[in-house]
């Protein structure tokens, strides 16, 4: 029998924001930074799944440069996968 894990979020009764993608499916960052200047941690999905869209540089030096605290978790995991499949098309 599987046992089921609870969310981080409920056992640390963490705030969850949830900010709306862009028109082009993509992460809002301005709007994700502004979303609460308190947040302990924002996370980034590069290439977002399951829209594929891309974070741009730009984007995440502005989460860099605005987030007042906490920590920003940037994972890039299939980023090659996307570049190989973007030259390929």
């Amino acid at each position: 029998m599987r046992r089921r894990c609870r969310q981080p979020r409920t056992v640390s009764n963490a705030k969850l924001f949830k900010v709306p993608l862009t028109k082009n499916y993509a992460h809002d960052v301005k709007t994700m930074v502004s979303a609460d200047p308190h947040a302990g941690l924002m996370y980034i999905c590069n290439p977002n799944n399951p829209t594929g869209t891309t974070t741009t540089r730009e984007d995440i030096e502005h989460a860099l440069a605005n987030k007042p605290q906490g920590s920003i978790l940037l994972v890039e995991a299939r980023l090659r996968c996307a570049i190989r499949r973007a030259a390929i098309n």
